[in-house]
């Protein structure tokens, strides 16, 4: 029989390379935050003072909203799950130049179930390989666009926090089960028609003005309208098809705006 204390002492290690698997999955959230707020005018970063990423353990529902803690700060909260599909996305887009790989991938997120963990890619060998460096890029590029499009609420004034400060508290970075019901309650008020589409413009923005290209963001779009309502995203969020629709549109206009080829 295997001794009592191996399990104990395996239970411990796989608790912690899981946690540890989790922190590197934040820190590429938490460095585009930390981009992303650089690049603020001053008024708008003092607007947003604090403002932070809370992560909602959930591997089953992609979760991004912006909300107010319960200190009133400013807080952006991803779920582990929206990390994961942005991840995949990014690996999907690099995949194959024909987007076969992405179709694939939404097709079977079309059948999705509720409360399952987030479905993975499907297995196989891609038309070409995908080298770290390219996904780093588009899974950053993505990550603009959801971050950025969250932290314009609170820089435009759609979401006003009563108390932001510079002051992190433990246990901040963990959302918890009554701010996850506060933040359910706001986001119907939020997350309007009007508010998403001028969230997404902002987004826009700053990922053209980076350097980043709309690609990722409409196929993450994509794959979040496959989810439908399995997603609490794609449930709180205007519709999918709609956002992929106006972000390629203001793409193009930018574009030729800043004389910038595509």
């Amino acid at each position: 029989m295997v001794p009592l204390r191996f399990w104990l002492c395996s239970l411990v290690v796989m608790f912690m390379l899981g946690s540890a698997r989790a922190d590197v999955g934040h820190r590429p959230a938490e460095a585009t935050l930390n981009d992303l707020v650089a690049r603020l005018a001053p008024e708008e970063r003092t607007r947003t003072r604090g403002v932070y990423l809370a992560f909602d353990t959930s591997r089953s529902d992609t979760i991004a909203d912006a909300a107010c803690d319960d200190d009133g700060d400013y807080v952006i909260v991803l779920s582990d799950a929206m990390l994961d599909l942005i991840d995949r996305v990014s690996v999907a887009v690099l995949a194959d130049d024909t987007g076969a790989v992405l179709v694939a991938y939404e097709t079977s997120l079309g059948a999705q179930p509720p409360g399952a963990a987030l479905l993975p890619l499907p297995a196989g060998g891609y038309p070409r390989a995908v080298d770290v460096s390219g996904h780093e890029r588009v899974r950053t590029e993505i990550l603009r666009y959801v971050i950025g499009a969250e932290l314009s609420h609170g820089v435009s004034g759609r979401l006003l926090c009563p108390s932001p400060t510079l002051t992190r508290e433990s246990g901040d970075d963990v959302w918890t089960d009554n701010e996850r019901s506060a933040e359910a309650r706001a986001a119907r008020a939020l997350y309007t028609t009007a508010n998403v589409a001028a969230a997404d413009l902002r987004a826009l923005d700053w990922m053209l003005a980076a350097g980043s290209t709309e690609r990722g963001a409409m196929a993450l779009l994509d794959a979040q309208g496959a989810l439908a309502r399995a997603s609490s995203y794609a449930r709180s969020h205007e519709r999918s098809s709609m956002r992929a629709s106006l972000l390629h549109t203001s793409a193009s206009e930018w574009r030729a705006q800043n004389d910038s080829p595509r």
